[in-house]
């Protein structure tokens, strides 16, 4: 007899979460934060790697070595999260911390389950990717369109960075507030 699937989820399931992934970039390295289901890859021409890992009952198999990929990935409460941000969250879940060394060009994919449900593996996810090099915001839009075109069932978020490109902040000026009229003076 196979038990049905509502059966099957641990008590960790809950419904309305969201995920959280921050990156602290430099030329040089990368600090991730996590929780939740999102990942996030280095990318460089024809190949994709994993950096982090989402809160997902298959992950926890596999980290536990109690099944490989394929199997964990097979079971039908695999992308049930197993930690994430909401109200019903543990308030002693902290996000996990990652420290990537940028090992030359490539590029940073920073994504949720709409996306990575569809390219489990790295490979799928570079032939998502396709061959043709993008600008930033194209890139992101191809696979917002790869994971639509595929079944588009989870919310879709792809942030694009290329860590050699990044940006200073702009100078902080102070606002000019001589113009208001009949406001207290600080």
């Amino acid at each position: 007899m196979r038990a049905r699937t509502q059966d099957l989820r641990p008590t960790c399931w809950r419904q309305g979460t969201s995920a959280y992934l921050a990156a602290v970039v430099t030329d040089e390295r990368v600090t991730f934060a996590t929780l939740g289901d999102c990942r996030s890859y280095w990318v460089t021409p024809g190949s994709a790697t994993q950096i982090t890992v989402d809160d997902s009952w298959a992950e926890m198999q596999i980290a536990a070595g109690a099944m490989s990929l394929v199997d964990a990935y097979a079971y039908p409460i695999a992308q049930v999260i197993t930690r994430w941000v909401a109200n019903d969250a543990d308030p002693s879940w902290r996000p996990t911390m990652v420290d990537f060394a940028v090992p030359g060009p490539g590029r940073l994919l920073l994504v949720s389950d709409g996306l990575w449900n569809y390219t489990i593996e790295p490979s799928q996810l570079v032939v998502a990717i396709g061959e043709e090099p993008l600008e930033r915001l194209a890139l992101a839009r191809r696979l917002v369109t790869f994971a639509n075109e595929s079944g588009g069932s989870d919310n879709i978020t792809v942030v694009v960075i290329d860590p050699s490109q990044h940006e200073a902040p702009p100078e902080a000026v102070p606002p000019d507030i001589s113009d208001l009229k009949g406001l207290p003076a600080p």
